[in-house]
């Protein structure tokens, strides 16, 4: 499995993934980041955003219905699920012990899944980080943000 070097996000994604975080505070925003891959790179140009099903507002817990179906779709489009997309409403832009321990659980020690947090208490204002798990630790991606514009769904 290829560690990624950069993650591209379009500006106007990267915009609604703030304006997201903000409206959902202070439960955590949540959703899923379709795209392409080639071994170094990843661009993002479709963001699903879905219902977050966690009970705590400091958790995001995503329905395995909705995944399966944003799967299928995916497969139907020629894209991938590139990673997956949640808020710090009270926090920073780096992962949780919950996010690390959720991860390690989910994958083990090393997945191909960016995980892209907004922190909403960023010491310099708002913040999007991309992150992927290698040898059961996060190791931070470069978020690149690109002029091309990319798809926000609302709902799928």
């Amino acid at each position: 499995m290829e560690m990624l070097k950069t993650l591209f996000l379009p500006k106007q994604l990267n915009q609604d993934l703030l304006s997201m975080s903000q409206l959902h505070a202070p439960q955590e925003a949540c959703g899923l980041l379709l795209g392409k891959r080639n071994s170094a790179d990843a661009a993002v140009d479709q963001f699903i955003p879905l219902s977050n099903e966690a009970s705590e507002v400091d958790r995001f817990r995503i329905d395995p219905r909705d995944y399966r179906e944003i799967e299928r779709r995916a497969l139907v489009c020629q894209k991938e699920i590139l990673g997956v997309f949640h808020s710090h409403p009270q926090g920073r832009s780096a992962p949780s012990t919950t996010d690390l321990r959720h991860a390690r659980d989910s994958w083990g020690a090393g997945c191909s899944w960016v995980y892209v947090i907004c922190g909403l208490e960023e010491r310099d204002g708002e913040e999007i980080r991309s992150w992927q798990l290698r040898k059961g630790v996060f190791t931070p991606v470069l978020t690149g943000i690109s002029g091309v514009s990319g798809e926000f769904l609302h709902g799928y």
